[in-house]
């Protein structure tokens, strides 16, 4: 496992969490997505729970999807802005923070609407 954040698992995992129905739970024991998941919680973009069963290893279980969540999700739903952004941050030298990627996705998005 990688205890690394990776905004790409991020942006996936919103994308699978947001497709659920109501009463869904997004299960998973895959390591990378438990470790993004942990660190996604922490930052209130999701609720649910992630534990460490000291054997397996992490477990998650995702209840639903935050505001904040939800707003970053449609900040970078769009695959060309999701990629414009990750070719930005790149150019520019500068990590892909929450805050960033805002901000970067909202020069993208002007530039695509022409203004």
């Amino acid at each position: 496992m990688s205890m690394k954040r990776d905004m790409d698992i991020v942006r996936n995992l919103l994308l699978k969490i947001e497709a659920l129905d109501a009463d869904d739970i997004y299960y998973t024991e895959d390591q990378d997505e438990c470790y993004n998941l942990r660190i996604m919680k922490d930052s209130g973009l999701v609720d649910g729970w992630v534990e460490d069963d000291g054997v397996e290893g992490l477990t998650a279980e995702i209840t639903s999807m935050t505001w904040k969540g939800h707003e970053l999700l449609d900040a970078i739903r769009n695959e060309g802005v999701w990629e414009k952004v990750k070719a930005l941050c790149k150019k520019k030298g500068v990590e892909m923070t929450v805050d960033v990627i805002f901000a970067f996705a909202g020069q993208v998005l002007v530039r695509m609407i022409g203004g």
